[in-house]
């Protein structure tokens, strides 16, 4: 008798062909981010949280091809769905494998007249070749894609977003290790065996829908946390629960009752409600019921307190002691942790009031965003002498947002108490002082006052003015253009002004790290860069803005390949860069001399405009012509091959 291993065919560890069963088998193991710690980039440079990731569990996709004709079924531990294997039209760059909606496409995978499912099957059933990595690589991601819009398994959060699920919870540490908290499991099918029991059982014997819900969803109802300012610790709360207990935590997996509270008792109020609620009725609340009761309990507090307001000040003062009533108490002393969550809180609704009004700083036109500068503190030292220093991120967008709505064009700050003190220095009438959350040598939070240098005048004013630092600019400009986009693109969200900056800061950091690899920003000439800047976003405008209807001449390399970027970037994938894939149809459909191609893209292509600020070898458009050239040359090879 044959061993059972006989009938696998490995074409990889993860990717195996039952011959018996006729059947495919894709093991995904999911990412996930198992640890936060706090690392610098290089020495000096402040640390920032990174994450370290593991491959814990996973789930088995199926792609059964014993259904009759072009059919199959994609199977995972969720279900099952029947999709189609069709042959790809013939033509002359006849895709290889592809998808379009549920349908499989497959050419002449192997170099013969076969096509569609027979071929996919003769493929899968001849011994593995290292040249067809690529097409198993292919196979690998399309049936992946498949699964996941046939919601056949569950939604995969990625490793940042995870990080800051982490950084919420109430026990996070930097450093600890939190594997503890994914399923380790890796979820296959159920075996046909189990399957057909499964199927003849009776329909009446099933639980109901709700029940199911109830089955499926063990998790109660409990208070999450959402950090205001992780920095400084401060917290806000509301109800929430697990739609699906068997998937690890991340925010897609959430349904929410009630607002956002600051104070954690209202919360857990309303959890407590909830709760009792659905330990009465016997079965689960849905989302809607569990929303109505948490308004009820909100409107009964607003209408209390509303109560309370109104009574007269007779029966108040009468409640008070004689000597309450005959002088005031003293205010008491706000702690820092106060004073931090105030700052914060300012922060947020001076930008979420500017977006509003349309006069936030990232819907400015970028020709006017071009000047803005990294904010510099001025301070007086212990010798007398006045020094700088700059402050943390989450101070820069206020403080060019206040230097924009005063029409100042100065980025210097000077301490509010320092200003006050000297009497050679004029604070203007109506100036405001804007409070910074600063940190102290061990990491702790606290606040300060400054004036911006527009506000104050006088021979008492510091003349120090540092040349402004690239790498600090380079990197607020990366966050004003990433809200930019956000809101020209409509997916801005002018309610939530904290998670806005936390993207912008994650955009920031990722694009700060691939520059770093391409510049050297010691030694890069400030005004060459900005203007780099400036023709890159003045092209990436022209890109947006292409009409890709109109009908262009065919020697018109310019708009041609203008055109061809605008058609790309506004398919986005996951695999290749709009800038890559442009070039290609150039060089495959157009069938544009590589020379063509290297110009159009040197005069057009947004990181192009860096090209002479770039280390030796790393040119922008260097970089991604050779890249599309090698992609074209790989396809010319497996053509002259079949």
């Amino acid at each position: 008798m044959p061993e059972e291993n006989d009938n696998i065919i490995p074409f990889r560890e993860d990717m195996t062909y039952d011959l018996a069963r006729d059947t495919l088998r894709i093991e995904r193991r999911h990412l996930h981010c198992v640890q936060v710690v706090l690392q610098s980039d290089s020495p000096g440079e402040r640390e920032r949280p990174q994450t370290k990731s593991a491959f814990i569990g996973g789930a088995v996709i199926e792609l059964d091809l014993r259904p009759e004709g072009n059919k199959a079924i994609l199977r995972t531990a969720q279900g099952e769905k029947r999709i189609s294997i069709a042959s790809s039209a013939p033509e002359p760059n006849r895709t290889l494998i592809g998808k379009k909606r549920n349908v499989i496409e497959i050419g002449e995978i192997l170099r013969n007249q076969l096509a569609g499912k027979e071929a996919l099957r003769t493929f899968l059933r001849s011994p593995p070749q290292e040249r067809d990595s690529l097409v198993v690589s292919y196979l690998d991601s399309i049936v992946h894609r498949l699964a996941q819009e046939a919601h056949l398994l569950p939604p995969e959060a990625s490793v940042t977003e995870e990080m800051k699920m982490l950084q919420q919870r109430e026990d996070f540490t930097y450093g600890k290790d939190y594997t503890s908290l994914y399923d380790p499991v890796i979820y296959a099918p159920q075996k046909e065996e189990e399957r057909d029991v499964e199927a003849h059982e009776a329909k009446e014997m099933r639980p109901s829908a709700r029940e199911q819900r109830r089955n499926n969803m063990q998790s109660e109802w409990f208070v999450s946390s959402n950090a205001i300012d992780p920095a400084a610790g401060l917290m806000i709360y509301q109800a929430q629960r697990k739609k699906d207990a068997d998937v690890a935590d991340y925010s897609g997996n959430r349904e929410e009752a009630g607002a956002w509270f600051k104070d954690k008792e209202k919360a857990q109020e309303i959890v407590d409600k909830l709760n009792a609620e659905e330990k009465e009725r016997g079965e689960a609340l849905t989302a809607q019921e569990a929303q109505a009761i948490a308004d009820k309990l909100n409107a009964e507090e607003h209408h209390k307190k509303a109560q309370e307001e109104a009574k007269p000040m007779a029966e108040q003062e009468e409640k008070r002691p004689e000597k309450e009533t005959q002088a005031k108490k003293p205010q008491e002393k706000k702690t820092t942790k106060e004073l931090v969550s105030e700052a914060s809180k300012a922060f947020s609704d001076r930008m979420q009031e500017a977006h509003a009004s349309g006069n936030a700083v990232w819907q400015k036109p970028y020709e006017e965003r071009q000047n803005i500068h990294a904010p510099v503190l001025i301070y007086q030292g212990r010798d007398g002498e006045h020094k700088s220093f700059y402050p943390p991120v989450a101070n820069m967008l206020p403080a060019v947002q206040h230097q924009l709505d005063i029409g100042s064009q100065d980025n210097r700050w000077i301490p509010a108490k320092e200003a006050g003190a000297n009497p050679d220095i004029t604070i203007r009438k109506d100036a405001k002082a804007v409070t910074f959350v600063l940190f102290t040598k061990d990491k702790q939070p606290y606040t300060k006052k400054f004036f911006n240098m527009a506000d104050v005048s006088g021979k008492g004013v510091p003349a120090l003015a540092p040349t402004p630092e690239l790498r600090r600019d380079a990197y607020l400009h990366d966050m004003i253009d990433y809200l930019a986009r956000r809101t020209e693109r409509g997916t801005f969200k002018g309610d939530n002004y904290f998670l806005m900056v936390m993207d912008a800061k994650e955009a920031a950091n990722k694009s700060y790290q691939a520059k770093k690899e391409v510049y050297d920003f010691q030694n890069l000439d400030y005004g060459t860069y900005m203007k780099a800047r400036l023709e890159a976003n003045r092209r990436l405008d022209a890109i947006l803005g292409a009409d890709v209807q109109e009908v262009v001449p065919a020697q018109d390399y310019e708009k041609t390949f203008i055109q061809l970027l605008a058609k790309e970037i506004r398919e986005p994938s996951k695999e290749t860069n709009y800038v890559i894939r442009a070039a290609r149809k150039a060089l495959n459909e157009l069938k544009w001399q590589q020379s063509h191609v290297k110009a159009a893209m040197k005069a057009l292509v947004p990181q192009a405009a860096f090209d002479s600020l770039a280390r030796s070898g790393k040119m922008p458009s260097q970089t991604l012509f050779i890249i599309a050239v090698k992609g074209v040359e790989q396809n010319k090879a497996q053509e002259a091959a079949r």
